[in-house]
């Protein structure tokens, strides 16, 4: 039998619809049912059902900024009992579980982002999300968002990031996730048509290092903004994904492209991801 909960970082809510940021404990709560299979040594025994709402402390594996966790599950005095460790996982008598430790059945992971903290948030105005908890069982999506409201411009060729336009998010490497963007834009400094480019970029780390094959879309601005949007289908590689909006001048430095964000008409990127 799957298991039928789901990791939260809010007790007794198993699909959470607020941010939750700042958060230092994991639950374990009943999402389908109460019921788990946990492998005793030399067989799957059914625990139904667990005590609800089990929790652990990231302060109990002395979690750090910007490091990848797994949560596992094992049997302790008839019960549930969860564990955090940076030991990933493997396939262990059919089911996934800690790689050194068959009894430790893989329940989700998640990303540190700070003294033992973590959070689940899907973004806004001016705020990037983080979708840093997922579950491996009884997946929900989620969406994740950046919406930009300030205006940027450029006349160069070389791809940029617009602003702080990011979105963050775990991935299993098993699933497609499609990202989205969209701005108004514009062009000053030479007689329509002409080329700008914007398109999606990816990274590991803070600072973006360029387009995604296949997310790149060439659009023949006017002098007038018009709204165009770029996208992009993937399976992208397991661990922490980061993606950010990228654009620049296809004139060079013969003409300006201006990306126009406003309240009422943000430049965003978006997605929706398995959690």
């Amino acid at each position: 039998m799957e298991p039928q909960g789901r990791l939260t970082l809010t007790s007794g809510t198993p699909v959470t619809t607020s941010d939750v940021i700042g958060a230092g404990t994991i639950y374990y709560t009943y999402y389908r049912g109460g019921n788990i299979s946990l492998w005793n040594g030399s067989a799957w025994q059914q625990i139904s059902p667990y005590t609800n709402n089990k929790s652990v402390a990231l302060s109990t594996a002395s979690v750090t900024t910007g490091t990848l966790y797994y949560v596992y599950g094992k049997i302790a005095s008839s019960d549930l009992s969860l564990a955090i460790s940076t030991t990933s996982w493997s396939y262990q008598n059919g089911a996934p579980c800690k790689s050194t430790d068959a009894q430790s059945l893989l329940l989700g992971m998640f990303y540190g982002t700070g003294t033992n903290t973590t959070e689940d948030s899907g973004g806004g105005v001016n705020t990037s999300g983080n979708r840093y908890l997922v579950n491996f069982w009884n997946r929900v999506n989620k969406a994740v968002q950046y919406m930009d409201t300030g205006g940027r411009s450029t006349s160069s060729a070389t791809l940029a990031q617009v602003g702080a336009i990011q979105i963050n998010y775990l991935s299993w490497g098993d699933t497609l996730i499609e990202v989205t963007g969209s701005s108004a834009v514009g062009a000053s400094g030479v007689t329509p048509p002409f080329f700008g480019y914007i398109t999606i970029g990816q990274s590991t780390s803070a600072i973006a290092t360029g387009a995604i094959p296949g997310s790149f879309l060439g659009v023949g601005f006017s002098t007038s903004d018009v709204r165009v949007c770029t996208f992009l289908s993937e399976i992208p590689a397991a661990g922490q994904v980061v993606r950010y909006m990228l654009f620049a001048s296809g004139a060079g430095t013969f003409a300006t492209n201006e990306i126009y964000g406003s309240a009422t008409d943000p430049t965003w990127l978006k997605a929706s991801v398995p959690c």
